[in-house]
């Protein structure tokens, strides 16, 4: 087998500093564990991502059902609920139709020559069934 030359290696023997030689099996065990460690970043960051969002949501959702409170204990009694609902059913609608514009950017790692984070990532997500919210898209790719 070939053997490369790498920093912090003895280049004239190409030998590591153990004596033992790097060869491509460590090349190949190299890249595969690069490919892990950069499956398990993403990962990490779109789970920590869901969950602020997550948080995040219920948060703002609880706030705007406390001011809808605090506005109907100050009108004492003079409070119109059936045109709030009309207002909340249409801003409902219209964040509805917000969150169908959003477009959610998914790099194409085949254009970006690497292809195979596109199909190992997948399936990675796959073995997470907590967080498995890319399931039916997921099988798609196997």
């Amino acid at each position: 087998t070939e053997t490369f030359d790498r920093p912090g290696f003895d280049s004239p023997t190409r030998q590591s500093f153990n004596g033992r030689k790097f060869k491509e099996d460590d090349e190949a065990s190299h890249r595969g564990g690069l490919r892990m460690a950069l499956l398990c970043l993403s990962n990490e960051y779109r789970l920590s991502e869901n969950d602020w969002n997550l948080a995040s949501s219920k948060a703002n959702s609880i706030a705007v059902q406390i001011e809808l409170l605090e506005d109907i204990i100050k009108a004492d009694g003079k409070f119109d609920l059936t045109a709030e609902l009309e207002k909340l059913k249409e801003e409902h609608s219209e964040a509805e139709g917000m969150l169908a514009d959003v477009k959610v950017k998914v790099p194409d790692w085949d254009k970006l020559g690497e292809s195979w984070l596109h199909h190992d990532y997948y399936r990675f997500i796959i073995s997470f069934g907590k967080y498995n919210t890319l399931g039916t898209a997921a099988a798609h790719f196997d």
